[in-house]
């Protein structure tokens, strides 16, 4: 079995994340890919994250209908920092002995993956690959990862974050049961709560 762990803190989760798990699953022949939204990421700054429950059923909703996708509630359920070392071996004691895991990660974090938690130790337990996006460097390539070029769309949390924050509609941008969560929960919005 070849398994996709996507991670990423998902505030919110958009278009652009489903299509980088899709091109993952299909270019990988990934069995399926799980999402592993977190709770404190340990290089971002809180500040503006919504409440993990809220993102969790964003991505709920994010991949309705969509074969082969899944959302894990681990990384969620610990306490303080979640480090991605950890969740990778929290998945290689669930899953089958056979499993190829592979670490999926978008390339926003391409030039500080190196000082993650254990790094070496990560990309040795898993087969570690960060999806391409426009927009970032390629300082820290060949460091113990691979680089999967796949189709983006050029959209980013911080991007729909932006303009709902201006009151600007963010169709095509997240999928639509998202953008109706959003929209009637009043998230991310400069007068909704954090």
């Amino acid at each position: 079995m070849r398994v996709g762990i996507f991670g990423g803190t998902f505030n919110p989760v958009h278009k652009g994340h489903i299509l980088l798990a899709q091109q993952a699953k299909k270019i990988l022949k990934l069995d399926k890919v799980i999402f592993v939204p977190a709770r404190v990421p340990p290089h971002k700054a809180s500040a503006g994250i919504i409440d993990s429950a809220k993102r969790f059923h964003m991505i709920k909703l994010a991949i309705v209908g969509k074969s082969g996708f899944k959302i894990s509630r681990y990384e969620l359920g610990k306490k303080g920092k979640a480090y991605s070392v950890d969740t990778v071996r929290h998945f290689r004691k669930i899953l089958p002995k056979k499993t190829r895991l592979y670490f999926l990660a978008g390339a926003d974090i391409i030039n500080n993956v190196t000082s993650w938690k254990e790094s070496k130790k990560l990309f040795a337990l898993c087969d570690f690959i960060i999806l391409s996006r426009s927009g970032f460097g390629l300082e820290a390539k060949g460091a113990g990862f691979k680089m999967l070029d796949a189709k983006t769309l050029d959209v980013s949390s911080t991007m729909v974050r932006g303009l709902l924050q201006e009151n600007k509609p963010v169709t095509g941008l997240v999928p639509r049961l998202v953008e109706d969560y959003i929209i009637r929960k009043g998230l991310y919005r400069k007068a909704s709560a954090l």
